[in-house]
């Protein structure tokens, strides 16, 4: 019912996430930083040892969901989102696809180059408040919105 975090990895780098909440029982140590590491390296094992892409990912108090954007225009790119596994798998898919394509046609693929500039993805970040403006609100937020 609620999204936690959304990250979009570029040549295997975080390249913008946003946190909306903080993840309780999570090691304080795990930092954005280290589980960017663990969700790329996530990624990568599930194309080598899976010979495909992982879907999801979840534990008894979150959920990963991985979107890999179709068609694949744009291999180099995916996306993630931690969500409380209380919404629904294709709602949190349907809305990663519409944020990869307001990213496409705001970013186009440009020539690989081995310097990534993360800093210009800044300014999206306000896309992924617009595109994940119902899901990434707690029930007690939404009231909270509803009645004040």
């Amino acid at each position: 019912m609620t999204v936690l975090e959304v990250g979009i990895f570029e040549n295997s780098l975080l390249v913008l996430s946003k946190s909306f909440y903080p993840l309780k029982k999570a090691q304080k140590t795990l930092n954005i930083q280290k589980r960017s590491h663990i969700i790329n390296s996530i990624q990568k094992m599930s194309k080598v040892v899976l010979k495909g892409e992982v879907e999801m990912l979840d534990n008894d108090n979150y959920r990963i969901i991985f979107q890999i954007p179709s068609p694949k225009s744009r291999s180099n790119i995916f996306l993630y989102a931690i969500d409380d596994r209380k919404s629904s798998k294709n709602i949190i898919s349907s809305l990663l696809d519409e944020l990869f394509h307001k990213f496409e046609l705001r970013y186009p693929a440009s020539f690989p180059s081995n310097i990534m500039v993360v800093d210009r993805y800044q300014q999206f970040l306000g896309t992924i408040d617009d595109v994940f403006s119902d899901e990434c609100y707690t029930p007690s937020d939404r009231v909270r919105n509803y009645l004040f």
